[in-house]
C-alpha cells in the first residue's frame, strides 16, 4: 500500500482494508524531524507515518483525528 504525503497531510488517519490478511490504520504526522539536515544545522521537518494493525482484542477498531488527539470511535479511547 503507497500514499502520498500529500493525500496524508490532509488525511492523517487513513483506515485501510485488508493488506494481505492485516486490517491497517496509518497515522501521518507532518511535524517529524528529518534525520537528513544539511550542514547549516538547520533542523528541517518531513513527514513520518506510523502503520498499525486496526484489530485489537478480536474487535476492529476505526479511528478519527482530531486537533489534538486520535480516538478509535468504538472505545473511545485515545
Amino acid at each position: 500500500m503507497a500514499y502520498l504525503f500529500s493525500f496524508l497531510d490532509q488525511s492523517p488517519v487513513i483506515n485501510d482494508d485488508k493488506v494481505g490478511d492485516e486490517d491497517i490504520v496509518a497515522f501521518f504526522n507532518n511535524g517529524t524531524f528529518s534525520a537528513f539536515n544539511d550542514r547549516s544545522d538547520s533542523h528541517q521537518t518531513s513527514g513520518s507515518v506510523t502503520v498499525f494493525s486496526r484489530l485489537v482484542d478480536d474487535q476492529l477498531l476505526t479511528f478519527e483525528a482530531s486537533d489534538s488527539s486520535i480516538t478509535d470511535i468504538e472505545t473511545g479511547s485515545y
